[in-house]
């Protein structure tokens, strides 16, 4: 990821932004040290009981949908930050982008700190190490004749990746072929997008 470019992406997940106004209005940093070792604690794959949330909603003293919002938006941000194994000035640079206060900023960060080590083993136990793209490169071409048509004029695309693991694929593929590979990744990141969802969904009931 771009030095340029925050943490959480080109673009903020909307559960982030729905939680800011919360986050900003909490004076308590107790408070915020008690949602984030809560979310912590869950993304390390511990319990979590409609108990345990109800009791974390007593205890900050918010109403349950206000709290499903806060523990959502941490969430994101927690996980982003796991993932992409982000340091102390980027963890940061990234939270005042989106205006939230220093001393709010710390204390999450602390709270991140106790289990840096543990989560990232965890994330690295519970991952495939598959090679990622490093360089992609396309062209057009376009073939004039062939052995049946003296002016063919037919479009192809051919695409050249060049992966983390040095291997380079190529392959060529028509026009139409092309615009249904981009309906299909365009329909796999929204499906991504909405099985994201699904595993925060029961603090809303």
């Amino acid at each position: 990821m771009s030095s340029d470019t925050s943490f959480l992406g080109y673009s903020v997940p909307v559960e982030v932004k729905r939680c800011l106004p919360i986050l900003n209005k909490i004076k308590d940093l107790q408070k915020i040290e008690l949602v984030a070792d809560f979310v912590l604690a869950y993304l390390a794959g511990g319990d979590f009981t409609e108990e345990m949330f109800n009791q974390i909603c007593v205890d900050l003293d918010f109403e349950r949908k206000i709290c499903s919002t806060l523990f959502t938006g941490l969430y994101y941000v927690l996980r982003h930050a796991i993932r992409n194994r982000v340091k102390s000035n980027g963890f940061k640079m990234g939270l005042e982008e989106l205006k939230v206060p220093n001393k709010t900023i710390n204390q999450i960060w602390k709270a991140y700190l106790k289990r840096k080590e543990e989560l990232e083993l965890i994330l690295q136990s519970n991952s495939f190490e598959f090679p990622t793209l490093d360089d992609l490169n396309w062209r057009v071409d376009i073939t004039i004749s062939s052995s049946t048509m003296s002016m063919a004029l037919k479009p192809s695309i051919f695409v050249e990746m060049k992966l983390s693991d040095g291997s380079v694929k190529q392959f060529e593929m028509s026009v139409l072929r092309f615009h249904q590979m981009r309906y299909y990744v365009a329909k796999t990141l929204k499906d991504m997008q909405d099985l994201e969802q699904l595993q925060i969904l029961k603090l809303d009931k």
